[in-house]
C-alpha cells in the first residue's frame, strides 16, 4: 500500500436524497486508458478503492449547458446528486499552461454543491496528489470562489481550455460513431 492510501479515508457526502455516501473525489474512466500500462491502471483503481474512493465514471459525452449556473441549481432543487466533472478542463491544459493550479482547481470544483468530483487519473502520482488534496479539503467561501472565477474569467470566455465542449477531441470511439465523427486513427495529427 502506498503512503497516500495508508492514511485516513477521504470524506464522503450524501448521494442526493439517497442514504448512500459518495467519496468527494471520484475516478474518471477515460484517463485510465491513458495510463502507461494495464498494470498501472489496475493499481490506480485498487489504490483509489483502498483510499475510500467509491465512485468510478465511464462517461464519454459532454453537456453544453452551463453545469454550474443551470444544472446544479435544478439538481439541488430536486434533491438529485450532482457529479462534478472536468475540474481541470478535461485534459489539464489549464494547468499545463500555468493559468490555474491543480489544488485550487480541485478545491474550487469540490466546493460546488456536488456529491463527488470525478478526476481523470492516469498515474499513481496523480492519484496520490488528488487524494492529498481531498484529504486536506476545506470548502471555498463564496468570496474565495468569486475571486477564483474572476482570476480565470479572461481565459474562460473562448473555450480554449474546455475542448471537450468545443471539439470531438475527447469523445471515445462509441461517442464518435454516434455523432458521425471519424475515429481517432482517422483524424490527421
Amino acid at each position: 500500500m502506498s503512503q497516500s492510501s495508508k492514511r485516513q479515508p477521504i470524506d464522503r457526502r450524501p448521494f442526493g436524497r439517497h442514504p448512500d455516501q459518495v467519496s468527494i473525489i471520484g475516478l474518471g474512466g477515460y484517463h485510465l486508458g491513458k495510463a502507461k500500462t494495464i498494470v498501472e491502471a489496475v493499481r490506480i483503481v485498487h489504490e483509489a478503492l483502498d483510499a475510500g474512493v467509491n465512485f468510478l465514471d465511464n462517461a464519454f459525452d459532454a453537456n453544453f449547458r452551463s453545469f454550474q449556473t443551470r444544472v446544479l441549481p435544478e439538481l439541488a432543487r430536486q434533491k438529485i446528486a450532482a457529479i462534478g466533472m472536468k475540474s481541470l478542463g478535461g485534459d489539464g491544459r489549464v494547468i499545463k499552461k500555468n493559468v490555474a493550479r491543480v489544488d485550487d482547481a480541485m478545491r474550487y470544483a469540490m466546493s460546488l454543491p456536488v456529491c463527488t468530483t470525478v478526476s481523470g487519473i492516469d498515474s499513481l502520482r496523480v492519484l496520490r496528489q488528488n487524494l492529498d488534496i481531498a484529504r486536506d479539503f476545506s470548502p471555498m467561501t463564496a468570496r474565495e470562489r468569486q475571486v477564483y472565477e474572476q482570476g480565470l474569467a479572461d481565459y474562460a470566455l473562448d473555450g480554449r481550455f474546455e475542448l471537450y465542449k468545443t471539439s470531438a477531441e475527447h469523445d471515445g470511439e462509441v461517442g464518435r460513431r454516434q455523432h458521425g465523427f471519424p475515429s481517432q486513427e482517422e483524424v490527421p495529427m
